[in-house]
């Protein structure tokens, strides 16, 4: 089963130039058919491969104690947006030359059926998590149950996978295809993964087999265009970039107002009707929430000369100062702190921070901070000859 387990890598051209692609995949024919998630090979949100040609990289293992090792290239020959599934077809070794002739790919995994998969069902997970490295990984959990959404019905699962793993294979306990591992939820409460039942690949299985492809036209680069963020209007000081085009989705980036990102010009309207621009950032792709991009770069007024005094009262919060942060939020590092009583020069507008509080921007020890706003309050007029800013340090 880990044979026949391969790690796929996308080199992006036209938007993706310069970023690489990867997930796993599963053999499911000899004749070299792979089986993976469509994005793995293409953007469900744009719509575009991210390779013009369709190719894909092919690491093979031949010994599961080594890394595996650069093989073929494939090419989607199949796709099924609705399932996030495609087919992929091995059409050269790695360097392009030739296959020999009578090829074929004798790993290749038996499919079962996933209508009769029940509740408490062993589940065997292998892929090539980024993670795990370049070997591929093992690991196993049980069927914990089944998820209706967006017209299929997903299988959940206990057994660990992350990113890197979609596409690769979920068996049975005879060793048959059952499932494509996809995408995974982790918060506080625990992790639950999500497994793309086997039967509702067969349909393009079948289409391949009987010998019908997709043609993949070469296309131009979409260019992007270069957009703002300009939060200020909703009271935020800037942007997060977020994985997924939702609220809900991981963080991976901030952005102050004024900031300048590259952002496709199509838009992306998620399952809550929220409108998104997909971004790049930090040579990735991520979205943005479109309310806070414009166009126009926002005009920041921020005079040095004004400030306000405050005076750190978190005493009836039982409180006894209050942290300064890097950002205004309470997750954000803690760059100080200030015990009560003390003075701090303070923009005077608090904004809303990514957490949803007010906070209160601050001058702390030659650089600007946040302190939660319900910690701060007007000073006694005799306080004020007491100031002494920036004696305090973490």
């Amino acid at each position: 089963m880990e044979l026949a387990t391969v790690k796929l890598l996308v080199e992006g051209q036209g938007d993706y130039a310069g970023t690489t692609f990867g997930g796993s995949g599963s053999i499911i024919h000899p004749r070299g058919y792979i089986l993976t998630n469509a994005h793995v090979v293409y953007d469900l949100d744009l719509r575009q491969f991210y390779n013009w040609s369709g190719l894909a990289e092919v690491y093979v293992t031949e010994d599961p104690h080594l890394p595996a090792r650069p093989a073929y290239l494939a090419k989607v020959v199949q796709l099924d947006r609705e399932h996030d599934l495609a087919v992929l077809r091995v059409v050269s070794d790695i360097r392009g030359r030739d296959l020999p002739a009578g090829f074929r790919l004798e790993t290749a995994l038996p499919l079962g059926d996933s209508d009769t998969v029940q509740l408490g069902d062993e589940v065997r997970v292998f892929g090539f998590p980024s993670v795990g490295g370049d070997s591929v990984t093992y690991t196993r959990g049980v069927v914990s149950g089944f998820l209706p959404l967006y017209g299929q019905t997903l299988i959940k699962t206990d057994a660990e996978f992350t990113h890197g793993s979609s596409g690769g294979a979920a068996v049975d306990n005879q060793g048959r295809l059952i499932g494509v591992p996809t995408a995974g939820v982790v918060d506080n409460a625990g992790k639950v993964g999500y497994l793309v039942p086997i039967n509702n690949a067969k349909t393009i299985i079948a289409q391949v087999l009987a010998g019908r492809e997709i043609a993949i036209t070469t296309r131009p680069t979409r260019r992007t265009v270069t957009l703002y963020v300009d939060a200020a209007a909703q009271g935020y000081t800037g942007a997060n970039v977020r994985a997924r085009p939702s609220i809900d989705s991981l963080k991976v980036g901030y952005l102050d107002n004024g900031e300048a990102v590259a952002a496709y010009p199509d838009t992306v309207t998620n399952s809550k009707g929220e409108i998104w621009y997909k971004v790049f950032y930090q040579g990735r792709t991520a979205y943005i929430l479109g309310s806070l991009l414009s166009e126009i770069p926002p005009t920041i007024t921020d005079p040095e000369d004004t400030v306000v005094i405050l005076q750190v009262d978190g005493g009836y919060l039982g409180y006894t100062g209050a942290n300064v942060r890097e950002r205004p939020t309470t997750s954000s590092a803690k760059i100080g702190y200030l015990p009560n009583g003390a003075l701090v020069e303070a923009y005077p507008r608090p904004v809303t921070g990514e957490d949803g509080q007010a906070w209160y921007r601050v001058k702390y020890d030659g650089q600007v901070a946040y302190i939660l706003g319900s910690l701060l309050r007007e000073p006694a007029s005799a306080a004020l000859d007491q100031r002494a800013f920036g004696q305090y340090r973490s």
